[in-house]
C-alpha cells in the first residue's frame, strides 16, 4: 500500500513538474507572409500580441513587420509584447545591425510588473569592414512577480548617421502555471505525506 501511495505521488509530481517547467515556443515559421505590426496593426502567436510603436513618426523606414524568421523594425520606436495571461519569464534572441563599437545597453526592457532590465550586445564585426557590424545578444528575464506586457526598445549606441534596425527571434515565455497544474502539485505533495506516516506506523 505504501509502495503505491509513494509511486502515484511521485508520478504526479513529475508530470505537474513537466507542466511547471514548460515554456511556450513562438513559431514564426507558420507566418505565411510578411506582416506589418506597426500600430494600430499587430500579430497574434501563440497567445502573444506583438506590435510596434513609431511614436507618430511619418518615416517609411520606422516600421516593424514579422516573417517566417522572426521580426525585423527600426531602431527609432519600441517592440511591444502583450501576452494572453500572465507570465513569469521572456527570452528571445536580438542583433542590432550596422552599428559601431561600443555596443552597451543595446537593449531595454520593461515589463508590466515594474521590473526592467539592460542587456549588453555583443560586437560582431562585418567581414568586408571590421569597424562595421552588428550588436547580438540575448535576454532572459524571469520574475516570481507575473506580468503580461512588456516593452523594448533596442539602443544603436555607437551607430553611424544612418537609418539601423533590430532583429528578434527564438522568442519563447513561461506562463504562469494554471490552477489544475497547481492543484496537481498539491495532491502529489498530500500523496507524500501520507506515504510517510504510512512508513512510520509500519516501522512502529
Amino acid at each position: 500500500m505504501t509502495k503505491w501511495i509513494f509511486a502515484t505521488a511521485v508520478l504526479v509530481l513529475t508530470l505537474a513538474g513537466s507542466a511547471l517547467a514548460t515554456p511556450v515556443q513562438i513559431d514564426f515559421s507558420t507566418v505565411g507572409t510578411t506582416t506589418d505590426i506597426t500600430l494600430p496593426n499587430s500579430i497574434t502567436l501563440n497567445g502573444v500580441t506583438f506590435s510596434y510603436d513609431n511614436f507618430g513618426s511619418a518615416s517609411p523606414l520606422d516600421t516593424a513587420s514579422v516573417d517566417s524568421a522572426g521580426i525585423f523594425g527600426s531602431t527609432f520606436g519600441a517592440l511591444l509584447f502583450n501576452f494572453g495571461s500572465p507570465v513569469f519569464g521572456l527570452s528571445f534572441d536580438f542583433s542590432v545591425l550596422n552599428v559601431t563599437p561600443p555596443v552597451a545597453n543595446t537593449l531595454q526592457a520593461f515589463f508590466s510588473n515594474g521590473d526592467s532590465v539592460t542587456v549588453d550586445g555583443g560586437f560582431v564585426p562585418s567581414v568586408s569592414d571590421p569597424t562595421l557590424g552588428d550588436a547580438v545578444g540575448r535576454l532572459a528575464y524571469g520574475s516570481f512577480s507575473a506580468f503580461d506586457q512588456a516593452t523594448m526598445f533596442f539602443n544603436p549606441v555607437g551607430a553611424p548617421d544612418s537609418p539601423f534596425f533590430f532583429t528578434v527571434s527564438n522568442v519563447a515565455y513561461d506562463p504562469v502555471p494554471e490552477p489544475a497544474t497547481i492543484g496537481f502539485v498539491g495532491a502529489g505533495l498530500i500523496g507524500l505525506i501520507a506515504w510517510r506516516r504510512c512508513a512510520r506506523q509500519a516501522r512502529q
